[in-house]
């Protein structure tokens, strides 16, 4: 039977565990509109919002300029990526063009994922640059690819290298409030989907299925995001030995 799949909620930063219950917030104003579906939907977003007042009271942070022209400077090089992409298609040469097609076919299957959240955009990107990463050597040759994806790797490094920064200086300003509520918030998110989880095993009703599926989705980005920032610390541990 279908359910929502498991999340170790300790290994998100509280901006990254907050994105994913903001998503769920409107998912569930979307779906949830009735009787026991308006209770449950209400008793989350009152959750998430109590953890929303002390967040803000937190977001003063000397790495958030930081972060924003990393974010840009990502996004502008994924944005003309997408499009070299697109024009190598059309290229005068067969072979160029066949190879473009697999490279092509790899940034549509994305989509433009510029200016999404921060937490949906790079766990998106790491899917991406792992995919890209593996592409032919031939094909990336032939399309004379490699500065680009050289740049982009290094561009997607460079934001999670702030981003940790950033978590870090949160986490050291956190109040025990925050916690407290980010505690709340938590057995929120597990209650919610344990419910849901249960009213599709016995009703099986088309919008608890879609809410399974679109938290399913949150959650393979964040672990996306855990998988990536663990990588990135066993190359780091591995280049200082």
């Amino acid at each position: 039977m279908k359910q929502t799949s498991k999340l170790d909620l300790s290994r998100l930063h509280m901006m990254e565990f907050f994105g994913i219950l903001l998503r769920m917030k409107e998912l569930v104003r979307a779906l949830f509109h009735e009787g026991t579906d308006r209770e449950m939907a209400d008793q989350f977003v009152k959750a998430v919002d109590a953890l929303d007042e002390v967040v803000v009271g937190n977001r003063k942070n000397s790495f958030t300029a930081q972060q924003r022209a990393a974010d840009r400077a990502f996004d502008e090089l994924h944005t003309n990526a997408y499009a070299y992409a697109r024009l190598m298609l059309h290229h005068p040469l067969a072979e160029v063009r066949e190879a473009a097609r697999d490279l092509f076919a790899l940034f549509d299957k994305y989509g433009r994922i510029a200016h999404m959240g921060f937490s949906v955009e790079y766990a998106k990107a790491h899917h991406l640059l792992n995919e890209l990463q593996h592409l032919p050597k031939q094909q990336i040759e032939t399309l004379h690819f490699a500065p680009w994806l050289e740049a982009m790797q290094a561009a997607a490094d460079r934001f999670e290298e702030i981003n940790m920064q950033k978590s870090a200086e949160d986490a050291a300003t956190i109040t025990g409030i925050a916690r407290t509520q980010r505690s709340h918030a938590e057995q929120a998110f597990r209650l919610l989907n344990m419910k849901v989880n249960a009213l599709y095993a016995i009703y099986q009703q088309p919008h608890y299925e879609k809410y399974i599926d679109t938290v399913n989705t949150y959650i393979a980005d964040a672990r996306a995001l855990i998988k990536a920032r663990k990588t990135r610390k066993e190359n780091a541990e591995n280049t200082d030995s």
